[in-house]
């Protein structure tokens, strides 16, 4: 029993640890929102669809 309660907790800090990594490198929020309301104002509001388009 105390080696799965181990596994589990090892394979959980693994994937927080990649996670975080994951969000490092990520663009902050407000930045995203930016680049989000450049987009809808150069192409105009008639399709949501460009706006999950790669920047």
């Amino acid at each position: 029993m105390d080696d799965e309660l181990d596994k589990f907790l090892a394979e959980q800090k693994a994937k927080v640890a990649a996670d975080k990594i994951s969000l490092l490198q990520d663009p902050p929020y407000m930045e995203m929102r930016v680049r989000l309301d450049c987009r809808v104002k150069a192409k105009g509001p008639t399709s949501a669809k460009h706006l999950w388009e790669p920047l």
